[in-house]
């Protein structure tokens, strides 16, 4: 029996397609399906472009911002310290102006004496 099933000629053996309809076999997908499939390609496609977009600005912007903050804090820094100067220098005139009117009394005082 063994014998009889290797002889079996191989020309008689369906091939699938003539057994099943192709048209069967691969899955039927609806114009709601389809639509979906592609929304959800083309919102993983938006996802990726963002996320290149994002990490590309990060890059480009990161030295622009590290600049940007240098300059603001050295101008901020040299206006703080011109105020700073203005006020001392303000408060030294006039200490020295109230110094010199008491010298300046005294000496008048000591010339009437």
């Amino acid at each position: 029996m063994r014998d009889s099933e290797e002889t079996v000629d191989e020309s008689s053996i369906p091939l699938l397609d003539e057994v099943v309809d192709p048209q069967e076999i691969t899955p039927r997908t609806s114009a709601q399906d389809e639509a979906r499939q592609r929304g959800m390609n083309q919102k993983t496609l938006l996802e990726v472009l963002r996320d290149g977009i994002t990490a590309q600005l990060n890059h480009d912007l990161r030295p622009i911002v590290a600049t940007a903050v240098a300059i603001a804090v050295d101008q901020v820094t040299e206006q703080t310290r011109k105020l700073l100067q203005e006020e001392l220098n303000g408060a030294l005139e006039a200490r020295l102006r109230q110094l010199i009117e008491e010298e300046v009394a005294r000496e008048i005082k000591k010339g009437r004496s």
